[in-house]
């Protein structure tokens, strides 16, 4: 199924809820006592336990009835994808945007199989950038039904794939079940890596362990380009971001984390994936193959490229070895 039907069917089912047949409610701004703290904190290798340096209580978000804005199903299933130069002239969003610039952010997410998960991603996560008036394309990267799923190989492909539809600056690395909840949780990169869901419904909304990156994480082209991207060795669930999180320190990076407020993230249910057998001999052996394997070494057969409004769906056959 495309993209652009998932788009259409996902806001038309949230339109026919509406007081107004075809029209999409989305929340404001809010008012002030409804802004988070965006305090960061860096990942420590000797730390076990979540951040908790937020003081902030308020997870939720509600936009009054005066700050609500209207977007109709047409808008988004047909919008056009973004310029990488974005007229951004909300001064109160600038003031408080931790964002370096007005960059092109282009939001990779690997997928097979998952249509459902698809749907609620693309309804919940459009009008939620929209919301912080920044410049994205969303990319879905769909591994066909050879071999084991390669969860960060499809990253590097889907960071490849961008060069021919933008000139994207930032890459956000996304898991197809992770809902942002925080506005403050601002979809774009900073100098470092920056690790976005710290709070995951799947471990409790705390941090399983300090040097965890997986989920979401934001990466500059420059950055991404130091670690060598991901591993592409990864077959089945588990050691990819383990494995990054070796790249990163090797580069001479430090990852960065928003409060475990502003980073709180709700799952969606599935199945977990089959297990890789080789991913603990992997991540032990990361260090050595960061320059033989990544984005710089990365090969595989492109099925099916279509843009169409904010999407790109991306079909690949990979390697298995």
């Amino acid at each position: 199924m495309n993209l652009d039907v998932y788009v259409f069917n996902a806001f038309k089912t949230k339109a026919t809820n509406t007081a107004e047949s075809g029209n999409y409610l989305i929340s404001g701004k809010g008012t002030e006592s409804t802004k988070q703290n965006t305090n960061e904190v860096t990942s420590d290798r000797n730390s076990t336990g979540p951040v908790t340096t937020s003081n902030t209580t308020n997870s939720s978000y509600q936009g009054t009835e005066s700050t609500k804005q209207r977007v109709t199903v047409s808008q988004i299933s047909t919008a056009k994808p973004p310029s990488t130069t974005s007229n951004n002239t909300n001064s109160s969003y600038q003031e408080k945007s931790p964002c370096l610039s007005k960059e092109g952010v282009a939001i990779v997410v690997p997928y097979r199989n998952r249509e459902e998960h698809l749907r609620v991603f693309i309804e919940e996560i459009v009008p939620f950038i929209q919301r912080q008036n920044i410049s994205f394309h969303i990319f879905i990267i769909e591994q066909s039904q050879k071999a084991g799923f390669n969860r960060a190989k499809l990253f590097n492909i889907g960071f490849k794939e961008s060069k021919s539809v933008g000139n994207f600056s930032c890459f956000i690395f996304h898991d197809v079940d992770l809902i942002p909840t925080s506005p403050d949780n601002y979809y774009c990169c900073e100098s470092n890596p920056k690790h976005m869901s710290v709070g995951n419904e799947k471990f409790n909304f705390k941090l399983p362990y300090g040097d965890y990156v997986g989920g979401v994480l934001a990466m500059t082209t420059e950055s991404f380009l130091k670690t060598n991207g991901f591993s592409n060795a990864y077959f089945g669930w588990g050691g990819e971001d383990d494995d990054m999180n070796v790249r990163i320190k090797s580069a001479g990076l430090k990852t960065v984390r928003p409060s475990i407020i502003v980073g709180r993230y709700k799952a969606l249910r599935h199945v977990q994936a089959v297990p890789g057998q080789d991913r603990f001999k992997l991540v032990e052996t990361a260090k050595q193959r960061i320059t033989s394997d990544g984005i710089y070494t990365l090969n595989y057969t492109l099925l099916a490229k279509n843009t169409d409004g904010l999407t790109t769906h991306i079909k690949a056959d990979i390697d298995a070895t």
